[in-house]
């Protein structure tokens, strides 16, 4: 467990930060992830080629036709390589960004965040997710989300 507990009210008052973190973080992920995805596409097309290419080569020693087809799959490589070290380099920047609230990021698209806590000898999570009004749950370190209680049965436990 973190070294930082929160209180439920510290944990309130960052509800309005960690918004705009994570919105942010997911707008331009987003954005990251389209360069990826259009990367990726571009990739599988410049293997079609080559792999069309290196088969009539095979049967007609077009060898200018294969060696263009390979610089194509070398540079298409190259940018795929490039948008995924872009994108997981601002995906750790986000991770980062988020993390240095003391809070632990769950999920990065769903928003999803536990706020250590601590009463008496019980230590447990304060668990959002984006889109939700306020923290209405909580969990036992080991049960995660899918564990989530509402706050009123957090009595039970203390």
């Amino acid at each position: 467990m973190s070294s930082k507990a929160f209180t439920l009210e510290e944990a309130r008052a960052l509800l309005p930060h960690l918004s705009e973190l994570l919105e942010a973080c997911s707008d331009e992920l987003t954005d990251f992830q389209q360069r990826v995805s259009e990367a990726n596409q571009v990739y599988a097309s410049a293997e079609r080629a080559l792999e069309a290419a290196e088969r009539k080569s095979q049967r007609q020693r077009q060898l200018q036709e294969l060696m263009e087809a390979r610089a194509g799959f070398e540079q298409a490589i190259a940018g795929l390589s490039a948008a995924q070290r872009d994108y997981l380099e601002r995906l750790g920047y986000w991770v980062d960004r988020i993390s240095e609230t003391g809070v632990i990021l769950r999920d990065v698209r769903a928003g999803l965040l536990d706020f250590p806590a601590r009463q008496g000898q019980l230590d447990y999570y304060l668990c959002w997710r984006l889109g939700e009004p306020d923290i209405l749950y909580w969990h036992l370190v080991n049960d995660g989300f899918i564990g989530r209680k509402p706050l009123a049965a957090l009595l039970e436990y203390c």
